[in-house]
């Protein structure tokens, strides 16, 4: 896969309100020096100036998060480079689906009822799909539709267990859950390092494949994932 590659960002208007996009560009940070990151754009919503900074954090930032734990942890599981390239892609890109929920929903801070929440888990599939039609390539759209599968097979959206679950996704949900805690989220605060350890452990084999959370655990206890 080549260098340059699709992740979301946010470009603000002059009315003040910020369009919510898809781009092609390096995912440095730095794309005010790489223009083509302007070429290909693809408009997904329109965010107003009070959910920008939500937006920002728990969308935008958490998946860029997402994608450096797991470059980290596919050095320790010694992973090809078109590999790992093409699990930074699905990292960069695996909460997409979010934008297609409510905002009102994604957004709330209290308990979501069980109409919300099956609501929710449908940003999943949604973004996989989504991703299908622009083109990217299967491995990238399933392991966006199956990032919160569980490895005994009490996930959604299809209930995979195991190995039947693409590796890609097992990566991303360990990466994914371990951001989550790190980072903290709207309705939860952060925890530390030792307490994310202890979680993914205590839940290898059941949520996680255990060999994906031994390549995870290194990452954690080397250094703090913290938003870039």
């Amino acid at each position: 896969m080549e260098s340059m590659r699709l992740f979301v960002m946010m470009t603000r208007g002059e009315d003040r309100f910020y369009s919510f996009e898809i781009a092609r560009g390096y995912c440095d940070g730095k794309c005010r020096f790489c223009r083509r990151c302007f070429v290909n754009r693809d408009i997904l919503k329109v965010i107003s100036p009070y959910e920008a900074d939500f937006y920002e954090k728990n969308l935008i930032t958490h998946q860029k998060n997402v994608a450096r734990l797991c470059t980290k942890a596919a050095k320790y599981m010694d992973l090809e480079q078109e590999s790992v390239s093409e699990l930074i892609q699905a990292a960069l890109l695996h909460d997409i689906g979010k934008v297609f929920i409510p905002a009102d929903v994604f957004m709330k801070d209290g308990r979501l009822s069980f109409d919300e929440y099956e609501l929710v888990k449908y940003h999943a599939a949604i973004g996989a799909l989504y991703l299908k039609i622009r083109g990217f390539q299967e491995s990238i759209t399933d392991a966006v539709k199956h990032h919160h599968e569980r490895y005994d097979g009490a996930g959604y959206p299809d209930g995979l267990k195991g190995d039947r679950i693409p590796f890609f996704a097992r990566i991303l949900a360990v990466c994914d859950a371990a951001d989550a805690m790190l980072a903290g989220r709207h309705y939860r605060a952060a925890v530390s390092r030792k307490l994310v350890i202890e979680e993914l452990l205590r839940n290898s084999g059941s949520q996680f494949d255990p060999d994906v959370v031994k390549a995870v655990i290194p990452v954690i206890s080397e250094e703090a994932v913290v938003n870039v």
